[in-house]
């Protein structure tokens, strides 16, 4: 009886019941039907309303419909969750003859299908920052979870983290998870996750201290090692980097070039914090450079080098000496460019007669100095260059038993003809020196020469001192006797002698002469460079005497042969006649005015330069004070608007004039230059010292750097302005080192650019990852099955977006520890499995870094091999309110682990169930806490 009622619960068909012809169809008998219902409990169900009819449709009969339980067709009932409701319904037709019946039988399940949730569940992290340790106490509320079917679930049905509120957490994040099953097995989640920034810097205790330090013998550079910073971070873990000259490195050395390096020391933790420094190291070069002078000396007339002394004479027809000379050969350790100036002449100058040293100085760029030199004399050797004439041929004068002739003579020097002498006493100029005291000089001489042949040397010398050149020339002088082409008979005409009586008569004459035509006083110059009148000439006078003689005056000169010293000379006439009678009635003065100036000889021009650190030269000395000739003989002593060594000279040319005055007021001057040259250049004041400085933002260029600006002095009392390419505060300097370069140049074009700085630009603004960054941690799923397995990986390809940076210079550079697409295998045990580091560095070495921690994370819930989720039913034990059931459940597994610690069945395999519909749920947890559920209903039929 239990099997056949048990048989007609299940069955469900359209009835076929004929009687005659007559059978009943239903219009929609449904199956068997389940509720899963996502909402809340009760469920409103609604009855449905079943129609059937009878065939054949001839038949007049009414079909009626009756239903068990009685419920009213088309209203809804509330049935709660886990109800089975069976619905029978029954079509009849009883008009006899006819009487058919059929039944409609079907069933209705309902289930909860809706999961529980945490309606307080936090969407966002929940962040908490920490700055001195690797650890941040969190807090949070414990999310109460809801059931839409049950409302509450009951404690013993969550599951929840170890950790409570409030609790520490390291950096990183951590996920809280928070699980909720109601009694249908269905299951809800809520994560929590707990995400704790580390806001701290690292903290260094103490940077490496400044330091100088010389170069390394012979070499530009030194190597120098130091200890690194001693560096802590609350997270446990540094970076440090250091950058020199835009290389950047991780070993504290460095070899350093000469100058002042910035060391930048950059500490950085995994979070991208990070703090930095600096310090300098200053290498100094006090290495002088080397330095050998010329051997090689060279000049147009090379004498030969004695002791430390090398001999040249003048160019020809020149005062000066054209030298020259190989650079001297320099080397310095710092394989920079050694600068060398020599004074007080370079090579390929004109160098003047003197005795001087060369010297050379070599200067690095570091100001070290190293001098070498070697001397120089240059002579005169070239002697003066004199034109005679080879003959001079002449008669004698009329009356005399000598000739006068004239002839020129031409000289020259190189330097300066000084004077010359003749060995001849009557000629004119006379045998005693005469100055002349210029470069070429050309004079007529005039003589008085005795018959026969004279030969006069003429000896001409220049102004040496040193070496006293001379040069003679000779002149033949050849003197004929006139009367010896004259006959005898010419000189002896006149009155013939007439014979007399002899008278005796003695007759006494007592009357005198009378002269006639007695010369008037006369004034006559110096006969060119003599201290006397020479030769001056008058009309002779004549006499009358009453006898009818002709007598002839005498004096004791005579007209055109004679010589007067200056002042006044009487010339006294006489004349006698044979009577003894005497007149000297006649007497004239000739004055000789010495009107010649004095010759003066000057020394040469004269060279120098100003004394250090003055406008001037000083002490200035002369080899000679101007030697006085003057035609008359006196010892004259010149005046000066200078004197030899106790004057000062300015720059240029300065005319020292020497003035000579004889007895008679004549005045002879002689000049000579001093030329004083200015070899000293200006010097630059308050150089600025290096100068270092940031770009400016985003830019790859510092802008508008300023400084102040260098002043200069010189000795010559100028104020001369500096000059450079750049201007303070209106430029711009690219990244890296310039140099900038001030010159100045006095009015003699000294030229001094001693004073350079270096401006360096620092690009010190590190690269940025702008956002691009990935949150720490980065959470990865383990991978999902492969190929046809059932269950997932233990690993996870982890797989990011490559962070990108960017650079005000342009030029970025990134390296990482770790890249995308590593398999990267589930450890529940850590933080984190995977820490992943990108450094982005720009071409100054800045550095920015991008750091996230990788977190293999396990959400793959754990699988049921055949859970099968079909409703079982069973018939109750007669007279019990329920039924033993034995069931087996379906094997389980996980990518990791499955918790069988956790895992639990609402209900136990062969114990006793109610009548009615049971839910049996089988949670299984893996070691991560996922779960899954196998869900099947077992409903007890009562009988």
């Amino acid at each position: 009886m239990l099997q056949l009622t048990l048989a007609r619960l299940l069955i469900t068909f359209f009835g076929l019941f004929t009687l005659g012809n007559a059978q009943i169809t239903f219009d929609n008998c449904p199956g068997d039907e389940t509720i899963n219902n996502t909402g809340a409990f009760p469920y409103a169900y609604t009855i449905p309303v079943i129609t059937a009819t009878v065939d054949p449709s001839g038949i007049a009969a009414d079909v009626e419909v009756t239903s068990t339980p009685s419920y009213s067709p088309g209203i809804d009932v509330n049935f709660g969750v886990g109800s089975v409701i069976i619905l029978q319904y029954t079509a009849s037709v009883n008009e006899p003859p006819v009487s058919v019946s059929e039944v409609c039988q079907f069933s209705v399940s309902f289930f909860d299908t809706g999961d529980p949730y945490y309606p307080d569940c936090p969407t966002e992290p929940l962040v908490f920052n920490t700055s001195d340790s690797n650890m941040a106490e969190s807090t949070w509320n414990e999310p109460i979870p809801t059931d839409e079917s049950t409302g509450m679930i009951s404690e013993s049905m969550r599951t929840k983290p170890a950790e409570t509120s409030p609790a520490n957490f390291p950096i990183g994040e951590t996920n809280l998870t928070y699980t909720a099953t109601d009694g249908s097995g269905n299951t809800g989640t809520c994560i929590i996750t707990i995400r704790v920034i580390d806001t701290g810097d690292p903290i260094v205790t103490e940077y490496p201290n400044d330091t100088t330090i010389d170069t390394d013998s012979g070499q530009p550079t030194t190597l120098y090692n130091w200890t690194s910073p001693d560096a802590t971070d609350n997270s446990g873990t540094v970076i440090v980097f250091y950058k020199v000259n835009g290389v950047t490195f991780i070993s504290p050395s460095y070899e350093f070039p000469i100058g002042s390096s910035v060391v930048t020391v950059y500490v950085s933790d995994p979070s991208g914090n990070s703090v930095s420094g600096m310090f300098n190291v200053t290498v100094q070069d006090n290495e002088p450079p080397m330095i050998d002078c010329p051997t090689n000396v060279t000049s147009n007339n090379y004498i030969g080098e004695g002791v430390g002394l090398i001999n040249v004479s003048t160019d020809i027809g020149s005062p000066n000496a054209t030298v020259s000379w190989d650079p001297p050969v320099t080397n310095d350790n710092s394989n920079a460019t050694v600068t060398v100036v020599s004074s007080p002449f370079e090579s390929g100058d004109m160098i003047p007669i003197d005795t001087l040293t060369i010297n050379f100085i070599a200067t690095d760029l570091s100001g070290n100095i190293e001098t070498c030199d070697f001397s120089i004399k240059v002579e005169d050797v070239e002697p003066p260059n004199a034109t005679c004439p080879s003959l001079v041929a002449g008669v004698t004068d009329p009356g005399s038993p000598n000739g006068t002739v004239s002839f020129n003579i031409t000289v020259m020097d190189n330097v300066l003809v000084a004077m010359f002498t003749a060995n001849y006493t009557l000629v004119y100029p006379s045998s005693m020196p005469h100055l002349i005291d210029m470069v070429s000089y050309e004079f007529e001489t005039t003589a008085v020469f005795p018959i026969g042949e004279t030969i006069i040397e003429y000896t001409f010398f220049d102004n040496s001192l040193q070496t006293a050149n001379q040069e003679s020339c000779y002149v033949t002088v050849v003197i004929r006797n006139i009367l010896s082409s004259l006959s005898v008979s010419s000189l002896h005409s006149g009155p013939e002698l007439i014979s007399s009586s002899l008278v005796s008569l003695t007759l006494t004459d007592p009357e005198a002469s009378d002269i006639i035509d007695c010369p008037m006083d006369i004034i006559v110059k110096t006969t060119t460079g003599e201290a006397f009148g020479m030769n001056v000439t008058w009309v002779e006078p004549t006499a009358t005497d009453n006898s009818g003689e002709t007598p002839v005056p005498v004096a004791d000169y005579t007209s055109g042969d004679n010589m007067f010293a200056i002042g006044n000379t009487a010339v006294q006439y006489n004349v006698s006649d044979s009577a003894g009678n005497f007149n000297d009635s006649c007497s004239f003065v000739v004055t000789v005015e010495d009107n010649e100036d004095p010759v003066l000889i000057c020394p040469p021009d004269i060279i120098t330069t100003t004394a250090e650190g003055s406008g001037q030269a000083v002490n200035v000395n002369w080899i000679h004070i101007p030697i006085v000739y003057d035609n008359s003989g006196e010892d004259i002593t010149p005046t000066s608007n200078y004197s030899s060594g106790s004057n000062a000279f300015d720059v240029g040319s300065t005319y020292v004039i020497y003035d000579a005055i004889d007895t008679s007021g004549n005045a002879g001057t002689c000049t000579f230059t001093v030329i004083v040259t200015d070899p000293e250049a200006p010097d630059i004041i308050d150089c600025p010292m290096d100068i270092i400085v940031k770009t400016t933002t985003g830019e790859a260029f510092g802008m508008n750097v300023t400084w102040v600006e260098p002043t200069a002095t010189d000795n010559s009392g100028e104020t001369p302005v500096p000059v450079a390419d750049y201007t303070s505060g209106d430029n711009m300097f690219a990244i890296g080192n310039t140099a900038v370069q001030y010159s100045v140049s006095d009015s003699a074009g000294n030229f001094n650019d001693s004073c350079s700085f270096v401006i360096t630009v620092e690009d010190m603004e590190a690269p940025s990852f702008s956002g691009t960054c990935p949150s720490s941690p980065l959470k990865v799923p383990t991978d999902p099955p492969a190929d046809d397995r059932s269950i997932g990986e233990m690993f996870a390809t982890v797989t990011w977006t490559i962070p990108t940076a960017t650079d005000n210079v342009g030029v970025v550079m990134v390296t990482n520890n770790n890249y995308p697409g590593s398999q990267v295998y589930f450890n529940i045990s850590t933080d984190y499995d995977l820490n992943v580091t990108y450094v982005a560095e720009d071409d100054a070495g800045n550095v920015e870094i991008c750091s996230f921690l990788v977190k293999v994370v396990d959400e793959e819930p754990p699988i049921f091999f055949g859970c099968d989720n079909s409703t079982v039913y069973i018939n109750n034990t007669e007279g019990d309110s329920f039924a033993p059931y034995i069931f087996t459940l379906a094997p389980s597994a996980d990518n990791i682990e499955v918790d069988a610690d956790r895992s639990t069945a609402s209900m136990s395999s062969g114990q006793d169930f109610p009548i009615g519909v049971n839910f049996i749920t089988y949670i299984i947890y893996d070691t991560s806490g996922n779960q899954n559920s196998c869900n099947f209903s077992l409903v007890v039929v009562g009988m």
